[in-house]
Protein backbone atom coordinates (compact mmCIF):
# COMPACT_ATOMS: atom_id res chain seq x y z
CA UNK A 1 0.00 0.00 0.00
CA UNK A 2 1.14 3.51 -0.79
CA UNK A 3 1.72 5.73 2.16
CA UNK A 4 4.13 7.77 4.28
CA UNK A 5 7.62 7.22 2.93
CA UNK A 6 6.77 4.77 0.14
CA UNK A 7 6.44 5.83 -3.50
CA UNK A 8 4.79 3.57 -6.06
CA UNK A 9 6.10 2.61 -9.49
CA UNK A 10 3.86 0.68 -11.86
CA UNK A 11 5.61 -1.04 -14.75
CA UNK A 12 3.81 -2.43 -17.77
CA UNK A 13 5.05 -4.39 -20.78
CA UNK A 14 3.38 -3.79 -24.16
CA UNK A 15 3.61 -5.62 -27.44
CA UNK A 16 4.12 -3.94 -30.83
CA UNK A 17 0.41 -3.19 -31.08
CA UNK A 18 0.23 -1.49 -27.71
CA UNK A 19 -1.53 -4.33 -25.89
CA UNK A 20 -0.50 -4.84 -22.27
CA UNK A 21 1.26 -8.18 -21.84
CA UNK A 22 2.33 -7.86 -18.20
CA UNK A 23 2.15 -5.50 -15.25
CA UNK A 24 4.11 -5.39 -12.02
CA UNK A 25 3.51 -3.00 -9.09
CA UNK A 26 6.51 -1.77 -7.11
CA UNK A 27 7.32 0.64 -4.33
CA UNK A 28 10.68 2.33 -3.84
CA UNK A 29 12.53 1.08 -0.77
CA UNK A 30 15.69 2.54 0.76
CA UNK A 31 18.81 0.57 1.47
CA UNK A 32 21.75 2.15 3.26
CA UNK A 33 22.55 4.52 0.39
CA UNK A 34 20.85 3.09 -2.68
CA UNK A 35 17.29 2.32 -3.67
CA UNK A 36 15.64 -0.93 -4.67
CA UNK A 37 12.16 -1.76 -5.93
CA UNK A 38 9.98 -4.16 -3.97
CA UNK A 39 6.84 -5.81 -5.30
CA UNK A 40 5.26 -5.55 -2.77
CA UNK A 41 6.45 -5.33 0.87
CA UNK A 42 3.11 -6.25 2.45
CA UNK A 43 2.11 -8.99 0.02
CA UNK A 44 2.83 -12.70 -0.17
CA UNK A 45 3.09 -12.73 -3.97
CA UNK A 46 2.71 -9.60 -6.06
CA UNK A 47 3.83 -10.21 -9.57
CA UNK A 48 4.40 -9.88 -12.32
CA UNK A 49 0.88 -10.47 -13.61
CA UNK A 50 1.18 -11.98 -17.08
CA UNK A 51 -1.42 -11.95 -19.84
CA UNK A 52 -2.29 -15.20 -21.61
CA UNK A 53 -1.25 -13.40 -24.81
CA UNK A 54 2.39 -13.21 -23.65
CA UNK A 55 4.10 -16.10 -25.41
CA UNK A 56 7.69 -15.38 -24.34
CA UNK A 57 8.00 -14.79 -20.63
CA UNK A 58 11.78 -14.42 -20.77
CA UNK A 59 11.36 -11.48 -23.09
CA UNK A 60 8.82 -9.92 -20.69
CA UNK A 61 11.20 -10.26 -17.72
CA UNK A 62 14.13 -8.88 -19.73
CA UNK A 63 12.01 -5.90 -20.75
CA UNK A 64 10.92 -5.41 -17.15
CA UNK A 65 14.51 -5.31 -15.96
CA UNK A 66 15.75 -3.01 -18.75
CA UNK A 67 12.95 -0.53 -18.11
CA UNK A 68 14.68 0.59 -14.89
CA UNK A 69 18.15 2.02 -15.50
CA UNK A 70 20.74 2.76 -12.82
CA UNK A 71 22.06 6.33 -12.88
CA UNK A 72 23.67 8.53 -10.20
CA UNK A 73 20.43 10.51 -10.11
CA UNK A 74 18.27 7.37 -10.00
CA UNK A 75 20.24 4.84 -7.93
CA UNK A 76 17.88 1.85 -8.12
CA UNK A 77 20.12 -1.21 -8.03
CA UNK A 78 17.68 -4.12 -7.89
CA UNK A 79 14.10 -5.32 -8.16
CA UNK A 80 12.63 -7.81 -5.71
CA UNK A 81 9.72 -9.93 -6.91
CA UNK A 82 7.68 -12.54 -5.05
CA UNK A 83 5.72 -15.05 -7.08
CA UNK A 84 4.06 -18.45 -6.81
CA UNK A 85 3.10 -18.67 -10.49
CA UNK A 86 4.68 -21.68 -12.14
CA UNK A 87 4.69 -19.98 -15.54
CA UNK A 88 6.79 -17.18 -14.03
CA UNK A 89 9.12 -19.26 -11.86
CA UNK A 90 10.64 -21.57 -14.49
CA UNK A 91 11.77 -18.83 -16.94
CA UNK A 92 13.25 -16.73 -14.13
CA UNK A 93 15.20 -19.72 -12.85
CA UNK A 94 16.47 -20.33 -16.39
CA UNK A 95 17.57 -16.71 -16.63
CA UNK A 96 19.72 -17.25 -13.54
CA UNK A 97 18.26 -14.63 -11.23
CA UNK A 98 19.16 -15.00 -7.56
CA UNK A 99 16.36 -16.21 -5.34
CA UNK A 100 15.34 -17.69 -2.05
CA UNK A 101 12.40 -20.00 -1.38
CA UNK A 102 11.95 -20.23 2.36
CA UNK A 103 8.19 -19.65 2.49
CA UNK A 104 5.07 -20.69 0.66
CA UNK A 105 1.30 -20.28 0.64
CA UNK A 106 -1.15 -22.70 2.24
CA UNK A 107 -4.04 -22.93 -0.21
CA UNK A 108 -7.25 -24.93 0.13
CA UNK A 109 -8.61 -26.13 -3.22
CA UNK A 110 -12.32 -26.53 -2.51
CA UNK A 111 -12.83 -28.36 -5.79
CA UNK A 112 -10.12 -30.93 -5.11
CA UNK A 113 -10.68 -31.02 -1.35
CA UNK A 114 -14.33 -30.11 -0.62
CA UNK A 115 -15.36 -29.27 2.93
CA UNK A 116 -16.87 -32.74 3.42
CA UNK A 117 -13.44 -34.24 2.70
CA UNK A 118 -11.79 -31.83 5.14
CA UNK A 119 -14.31 -32.74 7.86
CA UNK A 120 -13.95 -36.49 7.41
CA UNK A 121 -10.27 -36.92 6.52
CA UNK A 122 -8.52 -33.69 7.48
CA UNK A 123 -9.98 -32.89 10.88
CA UNK A 124 -9.03 -34.87 13.95
CA UNK A 125 -11.51 -35.57 16.76
CA UNK A 126 -10.56 -32.42 18.70
CA UNK A 127 -11.04 -30.27 15.56
CA UNK A 128 -14.58 -31.54 15.08
CA UNK A 129 -15.23 -31.01 18.79
CA UNK A 130 -14.12 -27.38 18.44
CA UNK A 131 -16.55 -26.80 15.57
CA UNK A 132 -19.41 -28.41 17.48
CA UNK A 133 -18.58 -26.41 20.62
CA UNK A 134 -19.01 -23.08 18.84
CA UNK A 135 -22.09 -24.25 16.96
CA UNK A 136 -23.77 -25.53 20.12
CA UNK A 137 -22.99 -22.39 22.10
CA UNK A 138 -24.70 -20.07 19.66
CA UNK A 139 -21.60 -18.54 18.17
CA UNK A 140 -22.04 -15.85 15.57
CA UNK A 141 -20.03 -15.95 12.34
CA UNK A 142 -20.09 -13.03 9.92
CA UNK A 143 -18.27 -11.87 6.81
CA UNK A 144 -18.95 -8.18 6.42
CA UNK A 145 -17.71 -4.82 5.17
CA UNK A 146 -19.50 -2.90 7.92
CA UNK A 147 -17.90 -0.34 10.23
CA UNK A 148 -18.94 -2.15 13.43
CA UNK A 149 -17.31 -5.40 12.33
CA UNK A 150 -14.06 -3.63 11.47
CA UNK A 151 -14.06 -1.91 14.87
CA UNK A 152 -14.59 -5.25 16.62
CA UNK A 153 -11.76 -6.77 14.58
CA UNK A 154 -9.35 -3.95 15.42
CA UNK A 155 -10.25 -4.27 19.11
CA UNK A 156 -8.73 -7.77 19.16
CA UNK A 157 -5.24 -7.67 20.62
CA UNK A 158 -3.30 -10.72 19.55
CA UNK A 159 -2.12 -12.49 16.42
CA UNK A 160 -0.52 -9.56 14.55
CA UNK A 161 2.97 -8.10 14.46
CA UNK A 162 1.59 -4.72 13.37
CA UNK A 163 1.08 -2.13 16.12
CA UNK A 164 -2.56 -1.34 16.73
CA UNK A 165 -2.31 2.29 15.61
CA UNK A 166 -0.51 1.28 12.42
CA UNK A 167 -2.98 -1.54 11.76
CA UNK A 168 -5.94 0.82 12.01
CA UNK A 169 -4.44 3.18 9.42
CA UNK A 170 -3.44 0.24 7.21
CA UNK A 171 -6.96 -1.23 7.26
CA UNK A 172 -8.44 2.19 6.55
CA UNK A 173 -6.29 2.53 3.42
CA UNK A 174 -7.19 -0.99 2.33
CA UNK A 175 -10.89 -0.23 2.67
CA UNK A 176 -10.51 3.01 0.73
CA UNK A 177 -8.68 1.34 -2.17
CA UNK A 178 -10.36 -2.08 -2.32
CA UNK A 179 -13.94 -1.24 -1.44
CA UNK A 180 -16.24 -4.24 -1.16
CA UNK A 181 -13.48 -6.61 -2.29
CA UNK A 182 -12.10 -6.30 1.25
CA UNK A 183 -14.09 -7.88 4.06
CA UNK A 184 -13.58 -8.95 7.64
CA UNK A 185 -14.61 -12.36 8.95
CA UNK A 186 -15.26 -12.68 12.67
CA UNK A 187 -16.51 -15.11 15.29
CA UNK A 188 -18.41 -14.03 18.39
CA UNK A 189 -19.02 -16.15 21.47
CA UNK A 190 -21.83 -14.62 23.49
CA UNK A 191 -21.33 -10.86 23.32
CA UNK A 192 -17.57 -11.07 22.74
CA UNK A 193 -15.80 -11.20 19.38
CA UNK A 194 -13.10 -13.82 19.87
CA UNK A 195 -11.41 -14.05 16.46
CA UNK A 196 -11.21 -12.18 13.18
CA UNK A 197 -9.31 -12.05 9.91
CA UNK A 198 -9.14 -9.73 6.90
CA UNK A 199 -10.23 -11.21 3.58
CA UNK A 200 -9.45 -10.02 0.06
CA UNK A 201 -12.01 -11.42 -2.38
CA UNK A 202 -10.19 -11.92 -5.68
CA UNK A 203 -13.00 -13.06 -7.95
CA UNK A 204 -11.00 -13.15 -11.23
CA UNK A 205 -8.79 -15.89 -9.72
CA UNK A 206 -11.67 -17.36 -7.66
CA UNK A 207 -9.57 -16.93 -4.50
CA UNK A 208 -10.20 -15.61 -1.01
CA UNK A 209 -6.94 -14.37 0.55
CA UNK A 210 -6.80 -14.35 4.36
CA UNK A 211 -4.52 -11.86 6.08
CA UNK A 212 -3.65 -10.69 9.62
CA UNK A 213 -5.45 -13.08 11.92
CA UNK A 214 -6.45 -11.51 15.25
CA UNK A 215 -7.97 -13.15 18.29
CA UNK A 216 -8.93 -12.49 21.88
CA UNK A 217 -6.49 -13.25 24.69
CA UNK A 218 -9.33 -15.06 26.49
CA UNK A 219 -8.26 -18.70 26.78
CA UNK A 220 -10.47 -21.52 25.53
CA UNK A 221 -9.64 -25.19 25.08
CA UNK A 222 -11.46 -25.09 21.73
CA UNK A 223 -9.77 -23.13 18.95
CA UNK A 224 -11.76 -20.15 17.69
CA UNK A 225 -9.29 -19.87 14.80
CA UNK A 226 -10.09 -23.41 13.61
CA UNK A 227 -13.80 -22.58 13.71
CA UNK A 228 -13.19 -19.27 11.88
CA UNK A 229 -11.18 -20.92 9.09
CA UNK A 230 -13.80 -23.66 8.77
CA UNK A 231 -16.64 -21.16 8.40
CA UNK A 232 -14.62 -19.08 5.91
CA UNK A 233 -14.06 -22.20 3.78
CA UNK A 234 -17.79 -22.97 3.82
CA UNK A 235 -18.68 -19.38 2.96
CA UNK A 236 -16.18 -19.40 0.08
CA UNK A 237 -17.70 -22.60 -1.30
CA UNK A 238 -21.25 -21.25 -1.12
CA UNK A 239 -20.25 -17.98 -2.81
CA UNK A 240 -18.47 -19.43 -5.81
CA UNK A 241 -14.82 -19.28 -4.73
CA UNK A 242 -12.59 -22.24 -5.48
CA UNK A 243 -9.51 -21.37 -3.41
CA UNK A 244 -8.90 -20.14 0.12
CA UNK A 245 -5.39 -18.78 0.65
CA UNK A 246 -4.55 -19.15 4.36
CA UNK A 247 -1.40 -17.02 4.07
CA UNK A 248 2.38 -17.37 3.99
CA UNK A 249 4.21 -19.93 6.14
CA UNK A 250 7.78 -21.18 6.32
CA UNK A 251 8.86 -24.36 4.55
CA UNK A 252 10.53 -25.69 7.68
CA UNK A 253 7.56 -25.18 9.99
CA UNK A 254 4.92 -26.50 7.61
CA UNK A 255 6.93 -29.72 7.19
CA UNK A 256 7.67 -30.18 10.91
CA UNK A 257 5.09 -32.68 12.20
CA UNK A 258 5.26 -31.14 15.67
CA UNK A 259 4.60 -27.57 14.57
CA UNK A 260 1.20 -25.86 14.55
CA UNK A 261 1.62 -24.80 10.90
CA UNK A 262 2.10 -28.43 9.84
CA UNK A 263 -1.05 -29.36 11.72
CA UNK A 264 -2.90 -26.49 10.06
CA UNK A 265 -1.84 -27.78 6.64
CA UNK A 266 -2.96 -31.31 7.47
CA UNK A 267 -6.18 -30.18 9.15
CA UNK A 268 -7.46 -28.33 6.09
CA UNK A 269 -5.77 -30.61 3.53
CA UNK A 270 -4.12 -27.48 2.16
CA UNK A 271 -1.59 -27.52 -0.66
CA UNK A 272 1.76 -25.91 0.14
CA UNK A 273 2.70 -23.70 -2.82
CA UNK A 274 6.35 -22.66 -2.69
CA UNK A 275 6.91 -18.91 -3.01
CA UNK A 276 10.02 -17.73 -4.82
CA UNK A 277 11.57 -14.37 -4.01
CA UNK A 278 13.75 -13.22 -6.90
CA UNK A 279 16.27 -10.39 -6.95
CA UNK A 280 16.80 -8.92 -10.42
CA UNK A 281 19.66 -6.48 -10.94
CA UNK A 282 18.49 -3.42 -12.82
CA UNK A 283 19.96 -2.44 -16.16
CA UNK A 284 23.75 -1.77 -16.10
CA UNK A 285 24.18 -3.43 -12.70
CA UNK A 286 26.40 -6.52 -12.84
CA UNK A 287 25.48 -9.77 -11.12
CA UNK A 288 28.39 -9.63 -8.62
CA UNK A 289 27.16 -6.23 -7.45
CA UNK A 290 23.58 -7.49 -7.40
CA UNK A 291 24.67 -10.44 -5.27
CA UNK A 292 25.96 -8.03 -2.63
CA UNK A 293 22.77 -6.01 -2.90
CA UNK A 294 20.75 -9.19 -2.46
CA UNK A 295 22.40 -9.87 0.87
CA UNK A 296 21.55 -6.36 2.02
CA UNK A 297 17.93 -6.74 0.95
Amino acid sequence: MEGGSSRPLYLACHDGNGRILAVCPFVYCSGRRLLYLDSLPDSNAAGPVISDQASDFKEVVTSLRKSVKFTPFHPVVAMRIRTVRKDAIAPMLELGFMYEATHGLLTIDLEGEPTEEIWCHGFQKHDRQAIKYYEQNGSGFVISSGDVDYRNYLALRRGSTIHDEDLGAFVSRLRHNLGDDLKVASVALGNEVVAGVLILCDRPSSTMHLSIMRFSPTRNIHSAVTYLNWEVANWACKNGFRYVDLGSYSVRETHDSGHYFYKLRMRFKAEFVLRYQFVLPTSRISYPIAKSVSRLL
